[in-house]
């Protein structure tokens, strides 16, 4: 579909795609509260479609029966079509030159999903990614999931599920192949890579507002949005998942957060050292294709110096 018109030749939209896992909730968040501050800078975060992610671009391009129960009841059920006018139309009255969408969960489709939006939006587009060390990413997920989705197995068996390439989880970790199909969609001059490492992770807003071509201070600071829980806490809760039904567990979720929070000992590890290097050898081959083709290196993460990341051989 060529691009509507409506949007002026000299805007560019950042599309921000995650991943997940990468502070995307917090960021999001704040790019929300901070909306009128950005505008004075340029800056739009659009309001259509946000909660406060862009999650009504991938609600309305998924089947009605592919959307889960919540998502129903917040969702206007407008197709793509009417999304994308509104979009454009609130770019266009905002004035601002620098656009910035953002929601991760566009990274769980393939980009197929979003022809028509990147085909429409094509010489407006910049997409940004940011990832997180395999082994670190898979025990945020499955901190996640246990905590929200009753999740009932053991690390160890998430791991050997979620690292297969059948899974979305699966797909989303192998970068190599991950970006690759971005690539052949928006270019890979139009993608911008940023690792969720120590620097990222430190100053977040700063990192994001580099990537958009920007320096612009915050009102107030970002706020974690996500209490993690780990070690004892965590095996407890997935114990639990398996017959504590969800009313009353959604309570024993809120005391655990408040027992983690109030609690002096530091958490046991999730991963044992094993089980790291299986994961990050899995991924070591895609991970070596993204450092040469995005930074000009051997080693994706800085833990690679540490032998993290090396496969024995290599």
């Amino acid at each position: 579909m060529p691009n509507s018109g409506a949007i002026a030749d000299d805007v560019v939209i950042y599309l921000h795609i995650g991943q997940m896992k990468t502070g995307t909730t917090a960021l999001q968040h704040t790019l929300a509260r901070e909306r009128e501050n950005l505008l004075q800078h340029g800056v739009l975060y659009p309001k259509t479609g946000t909660l406060p992610k862009h999650s009504e671009i991938v609600w309305s391009l998924l089947p009605r029966e592919k959307l889960n129960g919540w998502v129903r009841q917040h969702y206007s059920g407008r197709q793509i079509d009417e999304v994308l006018a509104e979009l454009e139309a609130e770019i266009s009255d905002s004035g601002a030159k620098t656009v910035v969408i953002s929601c991760e969960e566009i990274s769980l489709h393939r980009p197929a999903l979003y022809a028509k939006v990147l085909e429409r939006w094509k010489s407006h587009l910049r997409v940004v990614v940011y990832l997180r060390r395999q082994d670190e990413m898979l025990e945020s997920m499955y901190k996640f999931q246990v905590l929200h989705h009753r999740v009932k197995s053991k690390f160890a068996d998430f791991c050997t599920e979620k690292t297969s390439k059948t899974t979305k989880l699966g797909r989303c970790l192998d970068y190599d192949r991950f970006l690759a199909a971005w690539e052949e969609w928006v270019g890979r001059e139009n993608i911008q890579v940023s690792l969720f490492e120590a620097d990222a992770k430190a100053d977040l807003w700063g990192d994001f507002m580099r990537r958009i071509g920007h320096d612009i201070p915050l009102a107030s600071p970002m706020e974690r949005e996500n209490v993690s829980v780990s070690g004892s806490f965590l095996e407890f809760l997935r114990r639990t998942n398996s017959y504590v039904p969800p009313p009353p567990r959604r309570k024993l979720v809120r005391d655990l957060k408040w027992l983690v929070a109030n609690s002096p000992r530091s958490p046991l590890p999730l991963c044992p050292d094993q089980l790291r290097q299986t994961v990050l050898e899995r991924f070591a081959e895609g991970n070596r294709g993204v450092a040469q083709r995005y930074f000009g290196r051997e080693n994706l993460f800085q833990a690679a110096a540490n032998s993290h990341e090396r496969v024995p051989g290599h």
